[in-house]
C-alpha cells in the first residue's frame, strides 16, 4: 500500500479545484504522521488543510494547525471530501486563528464525510470561524452521508455558522451514526435553519451517546438561529436520538425551538438527558415542546426573528439614569463596509475574535462611522461600540 508519513508543509498553496497542502488527491493509501502549515485555499470544490480528496485511505494521526482554509464545496480543516476512508486519531488545531470557509459542505476536520467512510477519536480545537454561506457546516464534518463518527470526537471552542443545517458534531447527517462518547463544548454554532448542538439536520440516521456541554453560566455553550433550533438536533426525520446530555446551553431562536430537538418531524427519541444551567427561548411559541409535534415554520412570521447569533447583540450600562444607549449597525453580513450610526457620541469601537483577542481597535468621537473592512478576513468579529454612557456589543460577520 503506498504510504505517506512523517511530513510537513508551510506555506501557501492555492488552485481551483482537488486542493490539499499536502496533497491533492489521496487514493488507496495510507497517510500518517503528518501535518500541514500551510494556508490552503481553492475557488471550486474539495479543498482541505491537508487532502483535498481522499479515497480509500487510511488517515492516522495527522494534523492541521493555525492556518486558514477556504474554498467553494467541500472545504475541510484537514480532508475536504472523504470517499471510503479512515481518519484517526487525527487533529485541527486552530489556536484562534484559524477560519475553515465555503459555500457549502464545510467542516472544522472534513468538508464531505461519505461512502463508508469513518472518522474516528479525532478533535477540532479553538477555531474562531467554521463557516458555510450556503448549506452544512458542522464542527467536524459538514456532511456525514452514508458514514459514522465515532469514539470521542471533540469539538472545543468553536465558533460555527451555516444559512442551513449547522451542527456541532456535524451540519448534515444522513443514513449515518453519529455515537460513543463524541462533544461539543464551550462553542456557539448558529444559523438560519436548521440548528443543533450536535446535528443540524439529521435524515434517517442514529446520533446516541453523545454531549453538548458548557462550563457554567459564565461559560455557556450557545445554539441560536432562526427555526428548527435544538439543543442536540435541529430538525429529526425518520432518526433515532437517544442517551445524550446537554448542560449550560443557551438555545435562543424564531420559532420550533426546543431543549433537545427543535423540530421531530418523525424518528424514535428517548433517554436524553439535561444536566442543569440549560435556557431555552423561542420568540413565538411555536415550539415543539415536550410533545415534540412538527410545525411548519413557514405559517409563523416571527421564523426570522433569529435568524442568526450573528446578530445577537446587549448593552452594559454604566449609569443607569443615562439615555438609552441606540446603535445601528448595517449591512450585517457586511462585505468592503460596515456602517454604524449611535444616538450617542461614540468614543471608540474595537473587534474581537471569538477568543476575545483583540483584532482591531479605533479612537472615534462621532454618532456615525463608515469603516473599511476590505482588509478584514473573512469570519466572524464581536464588534464593541463605547460611549461616556454604555458600552454595546454585536455579532458581525464579514463575508468577502
Amino acid at each position: 500500500v503506498p504510504t505517506i508519513n512523517d511530513c510537513s508543509v508551510h506555506g501557501t498553496v492555492d488552485g481551483n479545484a482537488y486542493i490539499g497542502g499536502l496533497a491533492g488527491v489521496v487514493e488507496n493509501a495510507v497517510v500518517e504522521r503528518s501535518i500541514s502549515l500551510a494556508d490552503v485555499s481553492g475557488n471550486e470544490r474539495y479543498i482541505g488543510g491537508l487532502i483535498g480528496y481522499s479515497n480509500t485511505t487510511h488517515i492516522i494521526d495527522c494534523a492541521m494547525e493555525s492556518r486558514n482554509v477556504t474554498g467553494s464545496i467541500c472545504v475541510g480543516g484537514l480532508v475536504g471530501k472523504c470517499l471510503n476512508s479512515i481518519i484517526e486519531t487525527s487533529n485541527v488545531f486552530g489556536n484562534g486563528r484559524t477560519n475553515i470557509l465555503g459555500d457549502e459542505n464545510v467542516g472544522g476536520l472534513v468538508g464531505s464525510n461519505t461512502d463508508d467512510s469513518q472518522i474516528i477519536n479525532s478533535n477540532v480545537f479553538q477555531i474562531p470561524s467554521i463557516m458555510a454561506t450556503s448549506s452544512s457546516a458542522g464542527g467536524i464534518a459538514g456532511n456525514n452521508q452514508n458514514a459514522i463518527i465515532r469514539t470521542n470526537c471533540r469539538v472545543y471552542l468553536i465558533y460555527l455558522w451555516s444559512s442551513n443545517n449547522a451542527g456541532g458534531i456535524a451540519g448534515k447527517n444522513e443514513y449515518s451514526i453519529i455515537e460513543d462518547g463524541n462533544s461539543v463544548e464551550y462553542s456557539e454554532i448558529g444559523g438560519e435553519c436548521k440548528v443543533g448542538g450536535l446535528v443540524g439536520y439529521n435524515y434517517f440516521s442514529r446520533v446516541t451517546e453523545s454531549q453538548v456541554l458548557g462550563l457554567n453560566n459564565l461559560n455557556l455553550t450557545y445554539v441560536i438561529g432562526g427555526y428548527c433550533i435544538g439543543g442536540l438536533v435541529g430538525h429529526n426525520l425518520e432518526s433515532d436520538i437517544y442517551d445524550n446530555i446537554i448542560e449550560n446551553l443557551y438555545i435562543d431562536g424564531g420559532c420550533d425551538v426546543a431543549e433537545f430537538v427543535g423540530s421531530f418531524e418523525s424518528g424514535n427519541y428517548g433517554n436524553n438527558v439535561d444536566n442543569g444551567g440549560t435556557t431555552v427561548v423561542c420568540q413565538c411559541g411555536y415550539s415543539c415542546g415536550p410533545d415534540y409535534n412538527y410545525t411548519d415554520c413557514n405559517i409563523c412570521n416571527r421564523k426570522n426573528s433569529r435568524m442568526t447569533n450573528i446578530e445577537t447583540s446587549f448593552i452594559t450600562d454604566k449609569n443607569m439614569n443615562s439615555e438609552s444607549l441606540q446603535v445601528v449597525i448595517f449591512p450585517n453580513p457586511a462585505n468592503d463596509q460596515l456602517n454604524i450610526a449611535s444616538n450617542l457620541i461614540i468614543e471608540s469601537i474595537t473587534f474581537f475574535n471569538i477568543l476575545g483577542q483583540t483584532i482591531s481597535e479605533k479612537e472615534i468621537n462621532s454618532k456615525n462611522i463608515e469603516l473599511n473592512t476590505a482588509s478584514f478576513i473573512r469570519g466572524i468579529y464581536l464588534l464593541e461600540v463605547r460611549t461616556k454612557e454604555a458600552i454595546f456589543k454585536q455579532k458581525i460577520l464579514i463575508t468577502h
